[in-house]
């Protein structure tokens, strides 16, 4: 399996509780989420991918997750952007066009990163890019900021990025 046979549907947070509970934000909201899956990936922010089990859920103020290894909690404090993943081919009902991880982003004809996941809001689809330099952006999928999908090719287009490179 690669790490692009995976579907982020969300990330940890970096504070463990006193009863040993991660908090858990969906990027991706999939119903009856936990009752489907207790064993997912975890994606680090230097790609290494674990394969854990959840081992209880509570909603206190949002998710928060148990996993059985414990041992792992010190790494997912220390990294601070874990993605929760499942595989791809169990992901129900997911449209084909949303699957953009790995689309190359293209600023004036030249590569300048990757999308790395997409975030899901009421009002539009953000992706999660991370740049040649190494920097991780966010980037609302808008006509402003987006000239082009190009599905085919597997690529997407900005313009106005210079009102965005202020913020980086």
């Amino acid at each position: 399996m690669k790490i692009t046979d995976l579907f982020q549907v969300g990330k940890l947070g970096n504070k463990i509780d006193e009863e040993n509970f991660i908090k858990f934000v969906f990027t991706w909201e999939i119903d009856s989420f936990f009752e489907k899956f207790s064993d997912v990936f975890l994606i680090f922010k230097d790609y290494s991918v674990r394969y854990v089990t959840i081992d209880d859920v509570k909603y206190d103020r949002g998710y928060k997750i148990k996993l059985l290894e414990k041992e792992l909690y010190d790494d997912i404090v220390s990294d601070g952007k874990v993605k929760l993943c499942i595989e791809k081919k169990d992901v129900p009902n997911l449209p084909p066009d949303l699957l953009f991880n790995d689309f190359e982003v293209i600023l004036k004809g030249k590569v300048i990163g990757k999308v790395t996941g997409v975030l899901q809001s009421k009002f539009n689809d953000i992706f999660e890019i991370k740049l040649s330099s190494d920097k991780e952006i966010t980037i609302p999928n808008v006509e402003h900021f987006i000239k082009k999908i190009d599905k085919k090719n597997k690529e997407i287009h900005l313009h106005n990025f210079e009102e965005l490179k202020d913020l980086i």
